[in-house]
């Protein structure tokens, strides 16, 4: 590990039960069409329901039970 890795700050990520990923960053997100956004922190979803991908609207909160298609997201 490099001097400029020791001295730049951690990005967390910290991942919620049964629902997104949020992101402390910085974050670059590049999405499948190719489009490039930088922010300072980010909730990706995870359940797939959210109306604006590839970010967390809340759309799990509206489920009375979700099952997630993928199992390795817990």
């Amino acid at each position: 590990m490099g001097d400029n890795e020791r001295n730049q700050a951690a990005v967390e990520v910290k991942i919620i039960e049964k629902g997104p990923v949020v992101i402390h960053g910085p974050v670059k997100v590049i999405t499948p069409d190719g489009m490039v956004v930088v922010r300072e922190m980010c909730a990706i979803c995870r359940c797939g329901n959210t109306k604006n991908q590839p970010y967390c609207d809340g759309s799990h909160l509206t489920q009375a039970k979700h099952e997630y298609e993928h199992e390795e997201f817990f």
